[in-house]
């Protein structure tokens, strides 16, 4: 956005109940002001740098690689209206998600900074990951539940696959953790299937699943970890019958790994629940033709994704937007400001590496176009009813051909 340094901008205006769930700039200036449910007095009204470094702590909010970030949830009843005053040229995404027009939602108040004090300490824990997630929200997956832990040790044979986990019934895995050689992951890919269907809902490189693009990367996520021999992954899967997990060793020696998985049993699985499910897809990219991350028919959710690129040269690759096609639209309603904006950074990366609770940029070399780079979409996930299309521009309009792309997508699926 381009202002003349005085005027008001308007970051966003919608109507019905909702929230901002996700607001990010790289160069945050001026004044903000949030007006909620048609009031002409701003229920926040603080200075833009303020807005990111000072009302909530960090990972909730704070700096990035090059950018500023807040999760700091606004839910309003009626309306929402954020305006800058002041700006000037200003680079900004504003994520606000709307539900139903009878939704009940209580309008964010200035003094629920304080009352809710507790709660903040709490997330931030959990970001942090100095604490777990509370184990109620996998209980409401299914009645009955219980809670296991199964340790064996795995060994796959070079060019064969063996199974990690298999079970019978409804569950639910919550965690599943790897102790393996730094390395030898490299050339795995993991496949996993529900219920007995015959084609694997998740099929990816090993190490996309714990958030990195190859072992030479750490991170420490909410949903992801990698540091040393350790790695660990703790996105929810349900299954209603059946649940099997098996890892493929496309290498030239022997596997041998600790798997430990934590689930949860139940005697039945809820209704209208979504099988988590991964897919991944490499290409070079073509002059005017964009990268795809995914598209996918049904009903779900979007909840993150691991993304790699790299060539024998420095691009400008990174200057490719993001956009997201949801229900068959022709137009893009979420259309992103650059690649490294996507990823909550800016300005190439500007300040390095970073691993982040829900976001993060764990390899860098722009001398190569080389990034590796993650984001979960937990507080702002991406819904469709019927489909959802997924690409990135690379260069300011696919003007950067010869760049390797690839990208693990993570999503949920209802039918």
């Amino acid at each position: 956005m381009s202002g003349n340094g005085s005027a008001a901008a308007v970051l966003a205006d919608v109507k019905g109940p909702g929230a901002i769930v996700r607001l990010w700039s790289a160069n945050p200036r001026g004044t903000i002001c949030i007006y909620l449910d048609g009031s002409s007095k701003p229920a926040i009204k603080c200075s833009m740098s303020d807005y990111f470094l000072h009302r909530v702590p960090d990972p909730i909010s704070g700096r990035s690689s090059g950018g500023f970030i807040s999760y700091e949830p606004i839910p309003f009843a009626k309306s929402c209206r954020v305006v800058v005053y002041g700006a000037g040229d200003l680079y900004y995404q504003v994520s606000v998600r709307l539900y139903p027009v009878r939704t009940h939602v209580q309008t964010y108040k200035s003094s629920d900074i304080q009352s809710y004090v507790a709660y903040i300490k709490k997330a931030v824990s959990v970001w942090r990951g100095e604490s777990m997630v509370s184990r109620d929200g996998y209980m409401r997956l299914g009645n009955s539940g219980r809670r296991e832990w199964q340790r064996r040790i795995v060994v796959v044979p070079a060019g064969r696959k063996a199974v990690i986990f298999q079970k019978n019934g409804a569950g639910c895995i919550g965690k599943l953790g790897f102790t393996v050689k730094r390395g030898s992951l490299d050339k795995c890919t993991l496949r996993f299937y529900w219920d007995k269907e015959n084609k694997p809902a998740v099929s990816v490189p090993a190490l996309s699943l714990f958030g990195v693009s190859s072992s030479s990367e750490n991170t420490k996520s909410l949903l992801t970890s990698a540091k040393g021999a350790d790695y660990a992954a703790r996105f929810a899967m349900p299954y209603a019958r059946h649940a099997r997990l098996e890892i493929v060793n496309h290498g030239t020696s022997s596997l041998v790994l600790r798997a430990d998985v934590t689930s949860f049993r139940f005697r039945r699985l809820a209704e209208h629940v979504g099988r988590f499910h991964a897919n991944f897809r490499q290409a070079v990219t073509k002059p005017d033709v964009p990268f795809e991350v995914v598209n996918v028919k049904g009903r779900g959710r979007l909840i993150g994704l691991v993304l790699a690129t790299h060539a024998k040269r420095s691009s400008k690759c990174l200057e490719g937007d993001d956009y997201i096609l949801v229900d068959g639209e022709k137009s893009s309603s979420i259309h992103g400001t650059g690649t490294e904006d996507y990823f909550n950074c800016g300005w190439m990366f500007k300040d390095g590496l970073i691993s982040r609770a829900l976001y993060g940029v764990t390899a860098l070399d722009l001398t190569r176009a080389h990034i590796s780079a993650y984001r979960w979409h937990v507080p702002d996930p991406i819904s469709f009813d019927r489909s959802m299309l997924f690409r990135f521009e690379h260069g300011e309009i696919n003007t950067s051909p010869g760049i390797t792309y690839s990208a693990a997508a993570f999503y949920y699926l209802t039918e």
